[in-house]
């Protein structure tokens, strides 16, 4: 359940709703998964008719925000809890747009443009699949010239590799990530130390390891090097400039 959000402080807890906005890679998301005009419908906790007439939103809603943050801080799973501000907002905002002719003009536009910006992507991405197709994926998703190696050179039928990295969505051999919120074969408590990370590996049969350059060293006798990679590159990461990359390999457990 830590593996998402920043932490369950009783400050953190009021400020989070902001955080989602401006630093979602924290909570499992997107930029712009959320509205901020959203949060307008906040305002209404402000003025005794707006409480009257959303009080049982705001309530649901805080009941729902309480759960989210005790336990799966994912933003996707705060959705619901989102969208019952949403009445109260409007609220707040169709009488100050009726009023003035600019305050509609920007609220418009902060409702328009994000909405647009997932299409606007979608198209830039398929321009840039367009412009060379066989390097695509190599360019755009994390780590894929390892796992393409992978997939290529280790046996399916007798090789089954862990990865360090999370998502193992595109390896066609047989492979899990070894964050325990995305499996069951290893518990949190077989992670740490690396010696028994790897005795727990051996258990389930994994045979390969996916990791980052020197993260393992201090088991290195128990591992044999097969795949080095120093520029792995990191995709998805930045969306105007270069992704970075990192050193990774694919060790064969002794």
């Amino acid at each position: 359940m830590d593996n998402y959000g920043g932490g369950r402080g009783a400050l953190n807890f009021f400020i989070t709703p902001i955080r989602i906005v401006i630093a979602s890679e924290m909570y499992g998301g997107r930029a712009l998964i959320y509205n901020p005009l959203t949060y307008a419908g906040l305002a209404g906790l402000g003025f005794a008719s707006a409480r009257r007439r959303s009080g049982p939103l705001f309530f649901t809603a805080a009941v729902l925000y309480s759960g989210w943050y005790l336990t799966v801080q994912n933003a996707r799973l705060l959705l619901p809890a989102a969208m019952l501000l949403a009445p109260a907002a409007a609220d707040r905002l169709v009488p100050m747009m009726r009023r003035s002719h600019l305050v509609g003009v920007a609220a418009t536009l902060a409702l328009a443009v994000p909405m647009l910006l997932a299409p606007v992507v979608g198209l830039v991405r398929a321009g840039r699949y367009v412009s060379n197709p066989s390097t695509y994926l190599d360019r755009e998703t994390e780590h894929h010239a390892d796992i393409r190696w992978a997939n290529t050179h280790l046996d399916p039928a007798r090789a089954r590799l862990a990865s360090v990295f999370g998502d193992v969505a595109y390896f066609t051999i047989p492979a899990i990530g070894v964050e325990p919120l995305h499996q069951f074969e290893l518990a949190a408590a077989d992670l740490t130390p690396h010696d028994r990370f790897l005795a727990a590996c051996r258990r389930q049969r994994i045979t390969h390891l996916f990791a980052a350059q020197g993260e393992f060293d201090d088991v290195g006798s128990q591992l044999r090097v097969v795949y080095e990679n120093p520029a792995s590159r990191l995709g998805d990461v930045h969306f105007f400039r270069p992704a970075p990359s990192e050193a990774t390999v694919i060790f064969e457990i002794h």
